[in-house]
C-alpha cells in the first residue's frame, strides 16, 4: 500500500478531503491523531476479586490490554497496594470476605482517585446503587472479555484493543 493509500484513508476517517502540500498532510495526521484518544500513560489495572481462579483468568485474557496488572483478593489488600500501584483501573468484586466492594467505592475514589472502578458481581440488581455510589461501570457475572472491555473503553471504540487472542 503506497502512502497516498494511507493518507486518502486517513483523511476519509478525518472527514476530510485529500490534499496537495505537505502542510495538509501534516494537519490531517494531526487530526487523525487526536481523534484516537489512546492513553500515553501506563496502563495499570487491579483486580480485586476474592476468587483466584477469576483474578488468574482475568490476568491472563486482558495482560494484551495493561502495562500491569495485579490481583488482591481483599478491600484491605487493595487499600494497601492503591497507594503505590496507583491503577488506572480497578475490577471491583461486590462480594468480598471483609465488606461490600459497592459500599467501598468512596473509599477507593479516595485512595485512588484518578482510577475508573469497574464493580463485578452476579447481583445485577446493584447496578444502580453502584453507579450511584461512584462507579464508572457495572458488569455483570459471568464475565466475558468483550463486557469488560466495553466497560474499560467506553468512549474510545476506534481505540479499543482487538478481542483476538
Amino acid at each position: 500500500m503506497c502512502i497516498h493509500s494511507i493518507a486518502a484513508e486517513i483523511a476519509a476517517v478525518c472527514g476530510t478531503t485529500p490534499w496537495t502540500s505537505p502542510f495538509d498532510i501534516y494537519s490531517v495526521l494531526q487530526k487523525f491523531t487526536m481523534k484516537q484518544k489512546v492513553p500515553t500513560q501506563l496502563k495499570k489495572l487491579l483486580i480485586v476479586d476474592d476468587e483466584a481462579e477469576i483474578g488468574l483468568l482475568l490476568k491472563r485474557v486482558l495482560s494484551r490490554n495493561f502495562d500491569s496488572i495485579e490481583h488482591v483478593l481483599t478491600i484491605q489488600q487493595a487499600m494497601a497496594k492503591c497507594p503505590t500501584y496507583n491503577p488506572n483501573t480497578i475490577l471491583l468484586d461486590n462480594n468480598l470476605p471483609d465488606g461490600s466492594g459497592i459500599e467501598e467505592i468512596a473509599l477507593f475514589k479516595d485512595t485512588c482517585p484518578d482510577a475508573q472502578i469497574i464493580i463485578i458481581s452476579a447481583m445485577t440488581n446493584l447496578r444502580d446503587r453502584a453507579m450511584e455510589n461512584g462507579a464508572s461501570a457495572f458488569v455483570e457475572k459471568p464475565l466475558s472479555l468483550k463486557k469488560i472491555l466495553d466497560a474499560i473503553y467506553p468512549s474510545m471504540a476506534e481505540a479499543k484493543p482487538s478481542l483476538k487472542s
